[in-house]
């Protein structure tokens, strides 16, 4: 009954005569004596209209991040440039455009999704900034709302996105037209703003693969030395200056600053090694830096090492093995972890996003049609990808193959195969997990 009620309520922006009888407003303001209802409330139940400054805050609200927070940001900036307009806007209306048209955030494949939320703040804000700030013709605004009940079989699903995004659906094209002061040049008639190539657009944008990630570098500072002590004769450094490693022990993992390169000459045999320098060593004289590195390098007195002077941060992205990797570790061996950021081919990311979504949002219950088969081949794709591309990864490829008695996935219950493609996005990420 209640939902019929609330159908029955349509595009009305009051509730129905019918339900504001006489009697019904005697027990809300029964309520409301009894501070079961609040004023605001009984004041919009019993109300017979809403007058054009009711409408604009409202619309304005969808607009607008309301946030006293984002309002202190805004001013901080433009007090900082006088020359620039700072626009902010509610982050539902980003989340509600990938919604509306499918285009899917997936966190866990990639960290495109920071980039595709920046843009997406942009172009809407220019959106809001260029064609929404203008004289609203509300009464258009109620047949557009009935005219997306309308395509959505007398469904209101469609109306949860608000009037900001539903304004961008090129099959409202001709009420949005009438809606907006803004989109027509009252002049020559001609159409200031495409809702298809708008959408087209970002449509495209968002499919990109060419996105730069960078991660800041940095230098540590801090805890000198992992605190567990190391028994005696263990290598690490004294407990105090007086008490030799060899009879009371040491502090072992040396929390290095940053990395340096060591060319090495030992019996006659020239090599290069990328090593952490110590927290530790800084400031210390030139003969505990060295005898720290003859131990570390096992060298014998006619052996020799030269350090280098540049000084390699960490995160910094190097050459390894071929393939680009970020510098994450360094004491006596070097982390490095996969940078290249994973992605799918446009077409192919259009075909399985909506299998990707049933992956990663178990709160996604449409069905979606050759769902085994489709993570079948995503498995595939990524298996063959990181055989041709990451090569940090080429000690793994024979067990991954092995893993999925490669491309015979007959073995695996469907949710093996989701567990599968986690785990192997997992591998990929663009940090120091793996």
């Amino acid at each position: 009954m209640l939902k019929e009620c609330n159908q029955d309520k349509k595009a009305s922006y009051v509730l129905p005569s019918k339900f504001r009888n006489s009697k019904q407003k005697i027990w809300w303001k029964h309520l409301k004596d009894n501070g079961l209802m609040s004023a605001k409330k009984f004041h919009n139940l019993i109300r017979e209209t809403y007058n054009e400054e009711d409408i604009n805050g409202f619309i304005n609200r969808q607009l607008v991040e309301t946030r006293q927070i984002t309002k202190h940001v805004a001013n901080i900036l433009n007090n900082l440039y006088k020359d620039t307009n700072v626009i902010y806007l509610k982050a539902d209306l980003s989340h509600n455009y990938r919604e509306k048209y499918d285009l899917f955030k997936f966190r866990d494949i990639n960290d495109y999704h920071h980039a595709h939320d920046a843009y997406l703040a942009a172009v809407l804000g220019e959106y809001k900034e260029k064609f929404m700030k203008r004289k609203i013709n509300f009464d258009m605004v109620k047949e557009l709302n009935s005219k997306i009940v309308e395509m959505d079989e007398g469904k209101r699903r469609n109306l949860r996105f608000g009037y900001v995004i539903n304004s961008l659906d090129e099959n409202l094209n001709d009420i949005v037209l009438k809606v907006s002061e803004k989109l027509v040049d009252n002049e020559t008639g001609e159409v200031l703003f495409d809702a298809h190539e708008f959408n087209k657009r970002v449509e495209d944008t968002l499919y990109r693969n060419d996105i730069l990630i960078s991660k800041k570098v940095e230098f540590r500072s801090g805890e000198l030395y992992n605190q567990t002590k190391n028994r005696k004769g263990g290598a690490g450094v004294p407990l105090k200056a007086t008490m030799p490693t060899e009879l009371y022990g040491a502090y072992t993992r040396l929390n290095p600053a940053y990395a340096v390169l060591i060319k090495i000459n030992k019996k006659g045999k020239e090599s290069q090694r990328l090593v952490g320098f110590p927290i530790y060593l800084i400031n210390k004289s030139e003969d505990i830096i060295n005898n720290y590195y003859k131990k570390l390098l096992n060298l014998s007195n006619n052996d020799s090492f030269e350090l280098g002077k540049k000084h390699i941060p960490f995160f910094s992205i190097i050459n390894w093995d071929n393939q680009i990797g970020s510098l994450v570790g360094a004491s006596e061996t070097i982390e490095v972890c996969n940078a290249i950021e994973f992605n799918f081919d446009k077409n192919f990311m259009k075909t399985h996003k909506y299998t990707l979504k049933k992956v990663y949002d178990k709160k996604y219950t449409k069905d979606v049609a050759n769902y085994e088969h489709n993570l079948d081949e995503i498995i595939t794709y990524i298996v063959d990808k990181i055989e041709s591309k990451y090569h940090l990864y080429s000690n793994l490829i024979s067990d991954l193959k092995d893993m999925v008695n490669y491309r015979n996935y007959e073995i695996y219950d469907i949710e093996t195969k989701e567990n599968i493609i986690k785990q192997l996005f997992n591998l990929l990420k663009f940090n120091s997990t793996n």
